[in-house]
């Protein structure tokens, strides 16, 4: 991971900012899988961290049966390497305990919710090379194609608090396992509300500093990133 890489990457950003860039674009629906909210998913019908290991097993298994999606899983998840310090106490887990969790937590889901289990490819480099987090209020954005690098937050389908957690999570693991210190007050990390229509993104973009932003004040892995992180509705 260098500069020229974080560069290149928040030309993409600078891009959506201006305004040259459509979220609607990232509305094609091609998988019926709840993946993961890492930007290196290309296509999923909805998100969930980890497979939804920090959400719960019997709230995980009562969603995925409801939407009625297949659990996707891959390897080298952030999320359930947190969830096995946070949860598990295992305070520094070998890649090899992260992947057989995630294996072990989507099969038995899946077997509760009475759906398969897809195994997904992650596109990315062995860092996160997100350089924001989609907030998504519509329930119809799948894929970050044609758009900056981005984590996405299936709020639509989620509980306000626990969707605004799942966002502090995500950027906890962009400031420790992504581009890090090259997020500055010039080019901060983006939380970006993306609703129905201008209002509801704007809706979201009040929720996301109304609940998200102050536990990112008080999360010891961020606390000192919070002037790096900016807010923005689509």
């Amino acid at each position: 991971m260098g500069g020229a890489e974080f560069d290149k990457a928040y030309a993409r950003l600078a891009r959506l900012l201006s305004g040259n860039y459509n979220t609607a674009r990232a509305t094609v629906i091609r998988e019926s899988v709840l993946g993961c909210p890492d930007e290196g998913i290309e296509y999923a019908r909805y998100r969930l961290a980890g497979g939804g290991c920090l959400y719960g097993l019997k709230e995980t298994a009562m969603l995925v049966r409801k939407l009625g999606v297949d659990v996707g899983e891959h390897p080298d998840c952030g999320a359930v390497r947190v969830y096995l310090q946070r949860v598990k106490g295992i305070k520094a887990p070998t890649m090899k305990q992260v992947d057989d969790a995630a294996v072990e937590w989507s099969r038995t889901v899946a077997a509760m919710a009475g759906q398969k289990v897809v195994s997904m490819e992650l596109h990315r480099p062995a860092h996160h090379d997100a350089v924001c987090l989609y907030y998504d209020g519509t329930g119809k954005m799948t894929s970050c194609e044609g758009l900056p690098r981005g984590f996405i937050v299936s709020r639509s389908i989620l509980p306000r608090d626990y969707a605004t957690r799942e966002v502090v999570t995500l950027a906890e693991i962009a400031f420790a396992h992504g581009f890090n210190d090259y997020f500055t007050h010039e080019q901060p990390f983006y939380l970006v509300g993306v609703g129905k229509d201008e209002n509801h993104s704007r809706e979201l973009q009040e929720e996301l500093a109304e609940h998200a932003v102050p536990q990112l004040m008080i999360s010891e892995q961020a606390r000192t990133k919070t002037a790096r992180i900016h807010l923005r509705a689509a």
